[in-house]
């Protein structure tokens, strides 16, 4: 809901930490203290410049590799869930569909909803030459929503 809300407003997007869903797989532990507890050391070791210089030396290589397989863990989880759904219902047909529609086709081809030939944010589905500026900035905020 907030990343529509800021895409409407012609902000950058929010993104979400799919990691997140990627650890608890990993280690079972979804409880909120266990977030706070996290968030507070994170904060607590960022303000200090040699563990901040510790975790800026991890190679990116490091970093990439973790990031694959929690990223992963995001997929495995995914498609156990997936296997769990009755799949010849039409609803959850139509939602996975979609879901994978959007998600893949934006991630191949991410200029789906840009018009390349006018400005970067004139888009195909919605053109407005005489519009007022309140409608194209929320044409705008749709096209970059749709598009990230």
């Amino acid at each position: 809901l907030c990343t529509i809300l800021s895409a409407l407003g012609t902000s950058m997007p929010n993104t979400t930490f799919s990691q997140n869903n990627g650890v608890i797989a990993l280690t079972k532990c979804a409880a909120k203290r266990a977030g706070y507890a996290c968030g507070c050391w994170l904060v607590f070791l960022g303000v200090f410049a040699k563990f901040a210089g510790i975790i800026t030396s991890i190679p990116d290589a490091v970093i990439g590799g973790m990031t694959i397989f929690l990223f992963a863990n995001v997929l495995a989880s995914g498609i156990a869930l997936a296997s769990s759904l009755d799949l010849h219902s039409r609803r959850i047909k139509f939602i996975m569909a979609l879901s994978l529609a959007v998600g893949s086709g934006v991630t191949v081809y991410p200029y789906a909803f840009i018009d390349l030939r006018a400005s970067q944010y004139t888009a195909n589905f919605w053109r407005c030459a005489d519009c007022s500026d309140a409608l194209k900035g929320l044409r705008n905020g749709i096209a970059i929503f749709l598009s990230t």
